[in-house]
C-alpha cells in the first residue's frame, strides 16, 4: 500500500456473489500480511478483490484439499 488508505479484501463466487469480507480497516503503508480459514469452503475456484481508495484488483483463489 502506497498511502494510508481503507482497505477491503472480499472473496467472491466466480459469478460475482460475495462470499465474505476477509478484511476491512485503514492500513498504513507498507507491505502487509494476513492469513485466513478457507476450511469451512468446498474446493473450487473463488475471486478475491482487493480494493483501496486509489486501487482495485481481482485475481484468482483455488481452493483444494486431498
Amino acid at each position: 500500500i502506497n498511502e494510508t488508505s481503507h482497505v477491503k479484501l472480499a472473496l467472491y463466487t466466480t459469478g460475482g456473489q460475495q462470499i465474505r469480507v476477509i478484511h476491512e480497516a485503514t492500513e498504513a503503508p507498507g507491505v502487509h500480511t494476513l492469513s485466513h480459514d478457507f476450511s469451512d469452503l468446498p474446493n473450487g475456484a473463488y475471486l478475491y478483490r482487493l480494493e483501496t481508495e486509489r486501487f482495485e484488483r481481482t485475481k484468482k483463489l483455488i481452493i483444494q484439499r486431498d
